[in-house]
């Protein structure tokens, strides 16, 4: 079968030119002419064909490979011309070569430019369900990264076009890029950290958290390394995204932001167990009934026999953890009033001596 390049070769001696190089420039003009009505066609057509659909991708995609694509006919057609020209030996070796290097180049910018709206546009469809900025930073690292990635490619592709044995390159590189990663280990960690909790959904902005520390407050801000937690002080704490990965975290609003209040209260042995089960009920009216989970109510148990006091613990549910603190501040001070009121006597720690005589 007739290959491409013998096609174009019996189709310029066809030309009724008797000059060789003429008839080479003529093809040449043609094949760049015929290059410029292609992309002239698509610009003209399919760019208002795609348009009209749904999705924008489509859109892009066109937009960033319409010119390194005509770059890449362009080479070839120039590459061919030079095949046909019948120079010398190594200068045909040397141009040809020069050409195959810009194709490689080109066909990396359509690589890198092509990976890129895929990325783009998966990134912003997962951002468009959650409400991190954490998108704003894995976006230019990712375009970095892949841009990096496929230029070295591209450079190893030149070296091999030149006879440039690129194995001990790829060595080299191998040694470098441990090197490289044993040295960026915590911040890759943190990175990958960042990803995953965003990712698995864990915590978001807006959450309140208790950290194996023992500090509490407000998640503003997940970045790609570390996480930003404002305190009830209003105080920053920058907290390593794998130590919240890896770490014991309390979050108060996951699985959802219901919450309760649990109160232990001891009064002093001989009291009434009926009568401290209802006054602790009718303390728990003080709560707003908007705040509490109409599906739980109130409940007092009679929990422990202690060495000096017997001990109930009083619960209720409430809708929301953001109202946890204030309501469990009033709901102590009611329950003091009201054993107090109702001569319930509240013990403190004491102990009796027997002396035997």
């Amino acid at each position: 079968m007739m290959n491409f390049t013998s096609m174009i070769e019996t189709g310029i001696n066809a030309i009724p030119i008797s000059n060789h190089y003429i008839k080479v420039a003529v093809f040449l003009v043609a094949f760049v002419f015929a290059m410029r009505l292609i992309i002239y066609i698509i610009e003209k057509y399919i760019v208002s064909f795609v348009k009209d659909t749904k999705t924008e991708i489509d859109d892009v995609i066109l937009k960033a490979l319409n010119r390194p694509i005509f770059y890449v006919l362009f080479f070839w057609g120039v590459r061919i011309a030079i095949d046909l020209l019948g120079l010398d030996i190594g200068i045909t070796t040397f141009f040809i070569n020069f050409l195959n290097s810009l194709i490689i180049l080109a066909v990396a910018i359509i690589a890198v430019r092509l990976i890129n709206v895929f990325i783009d546009y998966a990134v912003r469809k997962y951002a468009a369900k959650t409400k991190s900025d954490l998108d704003d930073e894995i976006l230019p690292l990712s375009h970095k990264f892949i841009r990096i990635l496929i230029f070295i490619i591209a450079g190893m592709c030149i070296l091999n076009v030149y006879g440039v044995d690129i194995g001990p390159v790829l060595a080299s590189l191998g040694i470098a890029g441990l090197a490289v990663g044993l040295a960026l280990q915590p911040t890759l960690g943190n990175i990958f950290s960042g990803i995953s909790i965003i990712s698995d959904k864990t915590i978001k902005r807006g959450d309140r958290l208790r950290l194996e520390s023992g500090e509490e407050g407000i998640v503003y801000d997940i970045g790609l390394r570390s996480t930003k937690i404002e305190t009830f002080d209003k105080q920053v704490i920058i907290v390593p995204n794998s130590q919240l990965a890896n770490g014991r975290v309390v979050n108060y609003a996951r699985p959802d932001v219901r919450s309760r209040i649990a109160l232990d209260v001891g009064v002093v042995y001989g009291s009434d167990i009926d009568k401290v089960k209802k006054v602790l009920l009718d303390c728990a009216k003080i709560i707003p009934k908007e705040l509490v989970d109409k599906n739980e109510v109130p409940k007092v148990y009679f929990t422990n026999m202690g060495d000096f006091s017997l001990t109930f613990k009083l619960i209720v549910y409430i809708n929301s953890y953001k109202d946890k603190f204030v309501n469990e501040v009033k709901l102590r001070e009611e329950v003091y009033k009201q054993l107090k009121k109702n001569k319930l006597e509240i013990p403190f720690p004491t102990q009796t001596v027997y002396i035997k005589k």
